[in-house]
Formats: C-alpha cells, sequence, structure tokens
C-alpha cells in the first residue's frame, strides 16, 4: 500500500489540512481545483466549509450529519458535506493523542434529494481512505 501517495499539507489560516495525493502528480486536487478559474469558487466553498469544522472542531461535526457523515467505520471514510451544495469531498479521519485529523481525498457531487452516493465513489474512498492511513502511519504525521 501507499504506492505512489503521500499526503500533502496545506495551511488554511492556521489550520492544517491534509490531501493525499500522488507522489508522482506536482500538484494535488485541491491545488489543481484552485488553479482552475471554472473550478475556483468550488474550491473556495470547500476552504470555507472545512475552515468551519475546523472551528467547530471536527468532535463536534461528528454529532452533527449537516457536516461529517461517517461512509465506513472500518477504513474511518466520512463524507464532508459543503452547506447549501451538492459539493461533497469524500475524507479520511485519524484519531490520534492530538484529537482527531483530517485527510481530504477527492471532491465529488451529491445527489440532491437523497444521501445516495454512487458505489463507485465509495469504492473509490475506501481504497484512498486505506491509502491515506498507511501514508499517514508511514509518513508518522499524526502520533
Amino acid at each position: 500500500m501507499t504506492q505512489g501517495y503521500e499526503t500533502r499539507e496545506t495551511n488554511w489560516g492556521g489550520r492544517p489540512v491534509r490531501v493525499l495525493a500522488r507522489t508522482s502528480e506536482e500538484r494535488d486536487f485541491l491545488e489543481r481545483m484552485k488553479e482552475n478559474p471554472k473550478r475556483n469558487e468550488r474550491f473556495c466553498l470547500i476552504k470555507r466549509a472545512i475552515e468551519k469544522m475546523f472551528d467547530r472542531g471536527i468532535d463536534v461535526c461528528l454529532k452533527r450529519k449537516n457536516f461529517l457523515r461517517q461512509l465506513d467505520g472500518g477504513v474511518s471514510l466520512f463524507e464532508a458535506k459543503v452547506a447549501g451544495q451538492v459539493i461533497r469531498v469524500m475524507t479520511y479521519l485519524h484519531k490520534w493523542s492530538g484529537g482527531i485529523g483530517m485527510v481530504l481525498l477527492f471532491d465529488f457531487d451529491g445527489h440532491q434529494g437523497n444521501d445516495k452516493i454512487p458505489k463507485q465513489f465509495i469504492e473509490k474512498g475506501r481504497r484512498l481512505a486505506r491509502e491515506a492511513k498507511a501514508c499517514i502511519e508511514r509518513e508518522r504525521v499524526w502520533q
């Protein structure tokens, strides 16, 4: 596992956010989104939603389904929601002695009107959550 993956830290207003990225790629999905004029607004909405989660506390957001929803407890896979939007971010949460760390995996559009997520997104999320966990343990990011 972790063949070709690493986590990269970005700092959003003093909040360290980790993103899973391929080692062969210079930029992660958020950096590509930020630099694309057609997707920059989406980046800003995701950033604002994640900042809110850090401000309120990840543990508090876990109790409120409108922020974070657990999809698979076995691999600690969660769906991070952008309020009032169909924008979602597949997320791996890692518990450690200092709290809960968040690794963003990829973004996708949720389905309006229900909470169903296409099976291929769930499978991709599970695979990448396992990669993120292995990277965090190998990189010794959160001890």
